[in-house]
């Protein structure tokens, strides 16, 4: 991938010696270094404690000690704020997460990248895996990322996640509005006024058969979420004259049908 440690590059560093139990190297070196990103490849290459001992709480333990560190630079034996990935392998017939859940307890995220099926080769193509979020702090459970490599070891990453789906454990409750939003935007011949995305979004909801629809102040900032977020963008409608104020114009960032 063209890292060449034993040429300087300056935004890669390697340490192949440390040790899970060695908090004290662990903050020398993020000190030294002052990372963005720190991967640990492996978790169970850089602890001592064995398979017998993956499932006792001492086996996290580590974990929760770095994330306690992690952004505390007023404490003594605190360190510069940096993203940490731990890479955890399942178990040997891939069926399983390895090791004790409280594991998952001191991440913040926990991602999973898995080969495609048949089916999903066919549609995505031989070089491609699935990565799919599970534990989220940030609301993004359940959702999946398709991962490619072309023949140049160029990786591209595409979102999957449906933006339209049902809210519950199970996706098996009302649809979420804030999807419906989009849903109406994808829909549209154009650009609509507010008021037409109420509209609209209204007889979605309606035609689902529910009887509680938002109000239009909660519509108004499921727009603005959307807006934040890059997916939905605000223009002026043009106007003759001068008196009165242009109408904001909604529409997607992307193309229709992307």
């Amino acid at each position: 991938m063209g890292i060449a440690p034993e040429d300087g590059d300056p935004w890669f560093r390697l340490v192949n010696d440390w040790r899970i139990d060695l908090p004290g190297e662990f903050n020398k070196i993020v000190k030294e270094v002052q990372p963005s990103l720190i991967v640990i490849d492996s978790l169970g290459s850089v602890s001592d404690l064995g398979d017998a001992k993956e499932n006792g709480g001492a086996y996290a333990a580590p974990l929760y000690e770095i994330s306690r560190r992690n952004v505390a630079v007023d404490m003594e034996d605190g360190f510069p704020s940096a993203a940490i990935i731990w890479i955890h392998h399942n178990t040997k017939d891939d069926a399983h997460f390895r090791g004790t859940d409280r594991l998952m307890g001191a991440v913040e995220e926990m991602w999973e990248l898995r080969e495609l099926t048949e089916e999903e080769e066919v549609e995505h193509g031989v070089n491609s895996r699935i990565l799919t979020i599970g534990k989220s702090r940030f609301d993004r459970s359940r959702d999946r990322l398709l991962v490619t490599r072309d023949h140049n070891l160029n990786y591209e990453i595409r979102d999957l996640t449906p933006t339209l789906h049902r809210m519950g454990v199970g996706r098996n409750g009302d649809l979420d509005p804030a999807g419906v939003v989009l849903e109406v935007l994808r829909a549209a011949q154009g650009p609509l006024r507010e008021e037409e995305v109420r509209e609209d979004f209204k007889a979605y909801l309606q035609a689902e058969g529910h009887d509680r629809i938002p109000k239009r102040s909660t519509v108004k900032r499921y727009l603005h979420g959307w807006i934040v977020d890059g997916m939905v963008t605000v223009d002026k409608a043009k106007v003759s004259g001068k008196r009165g104020q242009p109408a904001k114009l909604y529409s997607l960032a992307c193309a229709r049908g992307e």
